[in-house]
């Protein structure tokens, strides 16, 4: 089995009728889907019955629900093709990129990625990477400092297919219980990656639409995802200490960190009361989370980021 297909699936609704009918039409026989039905309320574990009646390839696993972190972990763990590719119940696959990706993994790298487009939500449909890329073999390393460089690191799982042996290697799972759990994810699999190859095609169709995790206005949303921040900056603090890599490489992941801190305070902008928002830079005093980012501003520009951090810390604490 070449490509096991990963489908987290919780209320996913009509949506998700799409994205299958967009994996049916991908004629490959070496090809598994799996999907895990996380707890839905919905008629999504209908859909995903009907859907397995008519394509023999995809297997439907149901659970009380346990998040999409968990589930992805579940499916990792179910899975039985050479690479793995985690898609969205929400979103869509292109199956005419499919042959392309398929020959992208001839020589077995670690890491294949390529493009997509958003679409929905009534904006115009636009590509996720805008600057041209080498499709020539390279790193991992070499390719996450290209991306850094130019201001295009996109924490999109559903950008890649990545060799389940290489992933059993370097143990890599999704933290539960947090929102964000891809950014660490994205970011540690790229890193270690020994060989990647980028397809210049459109593989997938990523959805814009006001209900997901970070389109929500919901408050006890963005707290959660403020919260989940913090984890993630620590898991990336921890990469960045532990993970070999070259110097230049690990000053650009260090103004990243400062670049995801700063999802915090826009957050807390979001809040509805000053209460909210005033605990929130309590909480940030409570861990020192703003003095410990200057360490990691090594330019004038994040340390100004910094800066303008501490400053917003200190006013909403005094109201």
């Amino acid at each position: 089995m070449r490509l096991s297909l990963l489908i987290p699936v919780h209320n996913a609704g009509a949506p998700l009728e799409a994205l299958l009918q967009s994996v049916a039409a991908a004629r490959c026989d070496d090809l598994e889907i799996v999907a895990i039905d996380d707890g839905s309320s919905d008629n999504s574990a209908d859909i995903l019955h009907q859907a397995a009646l008519r394509d023999p390839r995809l297997r439907v696993v149901t659970q009380p629900n346990v998040g999409v972190a968990q589930t992805r972990n579940r499916l990792l763990a179910a899975a039985r093709g050479d690479y793995v590719w985690f898609v969205d119940a929400d979103d869509l696959i292109e199956p005419t990129a499919m042959e392309a990706l398929f020959d992208a993994t001839l020589d077995s790298p670690d890491l294949v990625t390529f493009n997509g487009h958003t679409f929905g939500d009534g904006r115009r449909a636009a590509s996720i990477y805008r600057h041209s890329k080498s499709a020539a073999p390279m790193s991992g390393e070499t390719w996450l400092r290209q991306l850094l460089q130019q201001r295009e690191l996109r924490h999109f799982v559903w950008l890649h297919w990545v060799r389940r042996a290489y992933l059993q290697q370097i143990g890599l799972q999704f933290a539960p219980d947090i929102a964000h759990e891809d950014v660490a994810w994205v970011t540690e699999v790229t890193l270690r990656a020994r060989t990647l190859r980028y397809v210049d095609t459109i593989g997938y169709h990523y959805r814009l639409h006001g209900a997901s995790t970070t389109g929500s206005r919901d408050p006890h949303k963005i707290s959660q995802r403020i919260h989940s921040y913090f984890h993630v900056i620590e898991q990336l603090r921890a990469l960045n200490a532990s993970a070999a890599m070259q110097a230049m490489t690990r000053q650009l992941l260090q103004g990243e960190i400062v670049g995801q801190a700063l999802q915090v305070f826009e957050l807390a902008k979001e809040l509805p009361t000053n209460g909210a928002r005033a605990e929130v830079y309590a909480e940030c005093r409570r861990r020192g989370f703003v003095a410990s980012l200057w360490r990691d501003a090594v330019s004038f520009k994040r340390k100004r980021q910094v800066a303008t951090m501490a400053w917003r810390q200190w006013r909403g604490l005094r109201g």
